[in-house]
């Protein structure tokens, strides 16, 4: 399944296994996903089915089915014995093992009991099939399913080895906790659905008992599963898949992939050009083709043997966008363009270019959705359904939502975001720009997926999402990938679905009300006078990471707020007359508190935590809760006050202007808003520095066009932090985590800003310590990153500095012998030299272009202007990337692994010079 643009993540062997012949591949293996979460964990139901995914990759598997945590060198053939061995405490019951080509879900394995400190264990050991290993690890994945079911509350380990004749290649111990129990009968949403796909990989299941299965989804609340259109077709039996038909038993509902459908009978986009010039085919034609096969007798004939098994219909379109297709600027579909729209003067491609892009791009638009269109009336001349619409990745869509969304019930865009913050930062973007209305929207959220690794480390932040969802506008949710890629934290989904139901009239029935104000207590408030309004400095700053919504249904308001500060609980203060003598009823833990004569009150928001509060004069809403004293929630939000004033200190500031260099707080506009920065002025540039990940924000340059991509505040900016080793440290939210402001200091030669934070989620215990010097001449920044490892031992990581600009036409300029202008894509240039031990962990080896020394500039044609780029003596590689449908490009290096001992400190020095009105040439000479 094609998804958002893949991180291709090739990670160094953990060793190097002896006796093992020599092979042209590699091979990877983890149990999925709690090998790649920080906290190691797999959760799983109590008192219910489980399984454990174990899967074997090769490294010429594609896209979603690769890099697993573990390397090792395959043999040419697997002729020795290949055991996979699973050690649990003895309370949990085996269910099963089903691998991959087996008929059925197995129990008859050796088993052997164990004790360690006094708590008996069992292992049982489950053989693999060398033929099928053969046959499938050369180039795609092997994979099985251990199915068991723990004690309702288990918090223990599982260890998992994987030996290949007397060679151990995995010996692994992770956590096994409960992330709850499914109980029946907990009340769900009547209109908010949950829509995931389906579990279509999961094989053969214990028993063959699919209602059981079945009634475990139906209880998480599970409204419909997605199921690829054939699982519909009737099988030797006479009946489609037994999935499918338990689904229908437990009123879960069933959901068509009409993708393959598509790609067979509307001969997939790209493939309706089969047999003609892809360079004189256009768009329109493309079309005509894909539509005609979509709207054929053939393909009603095809459907009509599936469609009395489905319920809903999903196509999961993906186009490629209205500015990748082919036929740009072709005769034909310019001519049918200009029919469209009445146009009589003669069409050039240069006036299609310009005069009229905006409108020739939503043209094509327009007949890339036609097929769309055509897969309804293929589906309605049959049995009339529902179509679900599925493309693009919330912002990032191909094809504008309102060219079709208005005629389809539901929309799930594929808002696969590594972070629950940025996350829900879309759907806030999306609620403001889209013209189709939010109720349609069922977003696709993610567990994320092997090649990339887990977005979400606990059960409690798919709660944030669903949450958000709701409270948003969105209509239902959907996910990716189904129940096979993911373990128990689907229990958060859950909570957040029985959550959903007890306000569900207010998000549906209700409207959105702005009178209602709350707000955050900071510990430390500093109100800066910058020229046109005064601004206030808050830490912590609840701003950012606080969202709050609240909906009016009848005489009573709901207030919905969500706390996604990850070190700081939020004291919230709750203001508005409508709120006076009011009850704040929680339905959810079942307390209460008052709001004063004025409508005032405070309540406690836990840390990354969802709350729900009722505003009502009807006191039976309170009867059975508890009652919160505002005297003790005050005491409280003292206390954290002063526990947070003693470990955070103010930084030390140093305002105003001395010499050429002038130092104050501003604002920008970054990432959808205005944000509060610290602006250092020279005669030649001016920077703005944010505490969010303490990255330049925006950057202007004396004779300069703006460059500095603003658009997104989870990716954009220069000087993101990130680590790409560990691999499963990469892009976890430090990247964004508000940083402290150690000092600002000025003497009119240089200015001097410092920046101090924890990566809190990626590698607890390693603190960085970011530090800009910024001249009095020149347009350029130096930089010194200091790393401290805190840690009881030793840790090895790998500095990723992420940067994205706004121009689409970048030239890249080597500082080699032989100028390298490479234009655009994506690319990759490696240290000259670099060691043999650190190339596997370059990133996009299948990328590379060249090498480079430590120097390298891009040149911007389209504003003769360009960067330069002196990068520390550990830089690994350089990686570049051009968007232009997302109006941005990267460039962005990483270091080898470096290695810190306990205690010990690293630290790395680079620079980035502004060159306005350049060439190329100029450029490369400033690199000498």
């Amino acid at each position: 399944m094609s998804r958002r643009k893949r991180i291709i993540t090739t990670i160094i062997l953990t060793s190097v296994l002896s006796g093992f012949a020599s092979c042209l591949f590699a091979a990877s293996v983890e149990l999925w996903p709690a090998e790649r979460r920080q906290n190691q964990t797999q959760y799983c139901y109590g008192g219910d089915w489980n399984t454990l995914n174990i899967i074997l990759f090769s490294d010429q598997g594609g896209g979603a089915m690769k890099n697993g945590k573990y390397k090792f060198d395959p043999p040419k053939s697997f002729t020795e014995e290949t055991v996979l061995e699973i050690t649990l405490l003895e309370s949990v019951e085996f269910l099963g093992a089903y691998r991959m080509g087996d008929k059925k879900a197995g129990k008859e394995y050796e088993t052997v009991v164990v004790t360690k400190d006094g708590r008996k264990y069992t292992k049982y050991r489950v053989p693999l099939d060398n033929s099928l290993l053969n046959q499938r690890i050369q180039n795609e994945y092997y994979e099985m399913f251990f199915w068991y079911k723990p004690p309702v509350e288990l918090d223990d380990t599982l260890r998992w080895t994987l030996t290949y004749g007397q060679e151990v290649l995995v010996d692994s111990t992770l956590r096994l906790r409960t992330a709850g129990v499914v109980e029946p009968g907990r009340a769900m949403p009547n209109r908010f659905g949950f829509y995931p796909y389906g579990p279509g990989g999961l094989g053969s299941i214990p028993e063959d008992n699919y209602d059981k299965l079945a009634d475990l989804f139906k209880r998480l609340g599970v409204t419909g599963f997605e199921t690829h259109w054939g699982s519909g077709l009737p099988r030797e039996d006479g009946h489609p898949h037994p999935m499918v038909r338990a689904n229908r038993r437990h009123g879960i509902k069933n959901i068509a992939n009409m993708a393959y459908f598509c790609r067979d009978f509307g001969k997939g986009y790209s493939m309706a050009s089969k047999g003609k010039d892809s360079k004189t085919i256009g768009l329109v034609e493309m079309m005509d083709i894909a539509c005609e096969g979509l709207e054929s007798e053939e393909a009603k004939r095809a459907w009509a043997k599936a469609a009395p098994n489905f319920d809903i219909a999903l196509y999961d379109w993906e186009p490629q966008g209205p500015r990748e297709w082919p036929g740009y600027d072709e005769p034909a579909s310019i001519a049918a363009f200009a029919k469209a729209r009445g146009i009589k003067e003669p069409l050039t491609p240069e006036l299609v270019k310009s005069k009229y892009r905006k409108d020739y791009v939503r043209f094509r638009m327009e007949q890339t959705a036609r097929p769309v269109y055509s897969l309804q009336k293929t589906i309605n001349a049959v049995k009339p359904i529902p179509l679900q619409v599925e493309q693009g990745d919330g912002l990032s869509v191909q094809i504008d939502y309102d060219v079709y969304g208005n005629d389809f019930p539901a929309l799930r865009p594929m808002t696969y975001k590594s972070t629950p913050l940025a996350y829900a930062r879309d759907i806030l973007e999306m609620k403001r720009t889209t013209k189709v209305p939010m109720i349609k929207f069922m977003p696709d959220i993610t567990l994320g997926w092997p090649a990339v690794g887990p977005f979400r480390e606990s059960p409690e932040e798919l709660l944030l999402d669903v949450i958000v969802s709701a409270a948003g506008g969105c209509g239902n949710i959907a996910f990716w990938p189904g129940p096979h890629r993911c373990d128990a934290i689907w229990y958060g989904i859950h909570e957040g679905l029985t959550r959903v139901a007890m306000v569900e009239d207010f998000y549906f029935d209700g409207k959105p009300v702005d009178t209602i104000s709350m707000k955050g207590i900071p510990y430390r408030v500093e109100k800066i006078d910058i020229g046109n309004k005064v601004i206030e400095l808050h830490g912590p700053d609840f701003r950012p990471v606080l969202i709050t919504f609240a909906h009016q249904w009848k005489e009573e308001y709901l207030l919905t707020l969500i706390n996604y500060h990850t070190g700081q609980d939020a004291f919230v203060e709750i203001q508005s007359h409508d709120l006076r003598n009011c009850f704040l009823a929680d339905p959810v833990h079942k307390l209460y508190t008052v709001c004063d004569d004025g409508g005032k009150a405070v309540v406690r928001v836990k840390k990354e935590t969802p709350d729900l509060w009722i505003a009502t004069k009807d006191k039976n809403r309170i009867m059975g809760y508890t009652k919160i004293d505002a005297r003790t929630v005050e005491s409280q939000r003292k206390a954290a006050r002063e526990k947070y004033l003693k470990t955070n200190k103010a930084g030390n500031v140093k305002l105003g202007k001395v010499g050429g260099i002038e130092v104050a707080y501003d604002e920008v506009p970054f990432g959808g808003g205005p944000q509060i920065t610290l602006r250092v002025s020279t005669p030649e540039q001016t920077l703005f520095f944010g505490d969010s990940g303490g990255r330049i924000y925006d950057w202007t340059v004396k004779g300069m066009s703006p460059f500095v991509g603003k658009k997104t505040y989870s990716t954009d900016g220069f000087g993101m932090d990130l680590l790409w080793l560990p691999e499963n440290s990469r892009w976890k939210g430090d990247e964004t985590r508000a940083m402290r402001l150690v000092t600002c200091d000025n003497d009119g030669k240089s200015a001097r800003v410092v920046y101090e934070g924890e990566f809190k989620n990626s590698l607890p215990g390693v603190t960085l310590r970011k530090e800009y010097m910024i001249p009095a001449q020149y347009a350029w920044v130096v930089v010194k990153l200091t790393f401290w490892n805190e840690r009881s031992g030793p840790v090895t990581l790998s500095y990723w500095q992420h940067n994205v600009v706004t121009p689409t036409s970048m030239h890249f300029i080597s500082d080699s012998e032989k100028p390298v202008y490479e234009k655009g894509g994506t690319s990759v240039f490696p240290k000259e030299g670099l060691s043999k031990v650190f190339q596997k962990d370059v990133v996009s080896p299948e990328e590379i272009r060249g090498t480079l020394r430590g120097e390298y500039a891009e040149y911007f044609p389209e504003t003769k202007s360009g960067l330069v780029f002196h990068l520390p003596e550990e830089f690994m590689n350089v990686y570049r990337w051009v968007s232009p449908n997302h109006g941005c490009s990267g460039s962005e290096w990483m270091t080898i692994p470096l290695t810190l001992a306990a205690g010990e400190s690293k630290m790395l020095h680079y620079s980035i010079m502004a060159v306005p009105n350049t060439t190329p040439d100029a450029l490369r000479k400033q690199m000498e």
